[in-house]
């Protein structure tokens, strides 16, 4: 062909059959006998014809892409190791399946939607936001399956999660096993999140998995009557390790009476180990949330939770698939979760 990009038509010239047959071939395959539709993909890979996405999508009213949307900023899809699963789950289905994968970030706000209104996907999945999200709005109106991990649930998306109350209560308790002064590390309670220090009660929170989190704390607190007014919280601005770290630093040095420091990710308990190890503060129990490799592997407390099958189930939720809304499990795993552990 010379250089010219081959067309359809040139694809039915070559098999010597019609323009619709050969359309039919690769939009409604069942409409071609086998006989002819061999010859079309015969004379396609002849030619190295490709067809378009584009007519495709107008052929078929598919796109063949995902949309996932992050309200957090582009990277923290991939410095977070829970993210990173998530998205892994994800892409396994969109493999199995030919469908490509399409990353809409929001820049870490509320507000933006033109990346929601411009997208050519066939479904979102949503990374946890908050219910007045405006993309998130965008997204159901457009009246494509959307799919949202940890929440919120709202009418026209499905809900993919694990109880993160319970789950909390739970690791909350066994930290409060043998603690009588507490402290809190939380992730963000609020999309565009500043760094807050301040007390639990006095912590309010717009994003359901913190919001559910927290909730769960409160409540095993309550049962070891202890007051929430007195257990000191670092809300943090970005689930991250260094942060994490240098809230434990603080609560350490603040505080020199603490005997526990409750964390809402495994990301911020290990940077809180690193802050205690350097201090050489033992005595100090820490416990994480999400179950990662590397916070099971240094002995940190932690709830597992399998995040590449929620990501799966997400994908195949915003894929159009009728999938079954049963439990997603967890467990509490019980470890050192101790300062001394050694993590770098």
């Amino acid at each position: 062909m010379s250089g010219k990009r081959p067309t359809l038509r040139d694809v039915a010239a070559r098999a010597g059959l019609s323009v619709m047959v050969a359309s039919y071939t690769f939009s409604r395959p069942d409409r071609v006998s086998e006989a002819s539709r061999a010859r079309i993909l015969a004379a396609a890979d002849e030619l190295g014809y490709q067809p378009s996405q584009a007519a495709r999508a107008l052929r078929t009213g598919r796109t063949g892409l995902l949309g996932v949307v992050f309200s957090e900023h582009l990277g923290y899809a991939f410095r977070d190791p829970s993210a990173a699963r998530f998205l892994a789950g994800i892409a396994d289905v969109c493999a199995d399946r030919g469908i490509g994968l399409t990353l809409l970030p929001t820049g870490g706000r509320l507000g933006p939607t033109d990346a929601i209104t411009s997208a050519s996907v066939d479904g979102f999945v949503f990374w946890t936001t908050a219910a007045n999200d405006p993309a998130l709005r965008e997204a159901i109106a457009s009246g494509r399956p959307v799919a949202i991990h940890g929440g919120p649930r709202i009418a026209g998306a499905t809900c993919v999660s694990i109880d993160d109350h319970e789950a909390a209560r739970a690791v909350a308790r066994e930290t409060l096993r043998s603690a009588r002064r507490p402290a809190l590390i939380s992730f963000p309670a609020q999309v565009d999140q500043l760094p807050v220090v301040t007390t639990l009660d006095n912590v309010r929170s717009e994003l359901p998995v913190t919001t559910e989190r927290l909730r769960g704390v409160r409540d095993a607190l309550a049962e070891a009557g202890i007051d929430q007014r007195s257990v000191g919280c670092h809300v943090l601005p970005e689930n991250s390790r260094l942060l994490g770290r240098e809230a434990a630093a603080r609560i350490a040095d603040d505080t020199p009476d603490i005997d526990a420091i409750i964390t809402l990710s495994d990301e911020i308990a290990l940077g809180a180990v690193a802050a205690l190890n350097a201090r050489n503060l033992t005595r100090v129990r820490i416990t994480g949330f999400d179950g990662t490799p590397e916070a099971l592997q240094s002995g940190i407390t932690t709830i597992a939770q399998d995040l590449e099958m929620q990501g799966r189930r997400c994908a195949e939720i915003a894929l159009g698939d009728r999938v079954t809304d049963s439990p997603i499990p967890w467990r509490l795993v019980r470890l050192s979760s101790t300062g001394s552990v050694s993590v770098s």
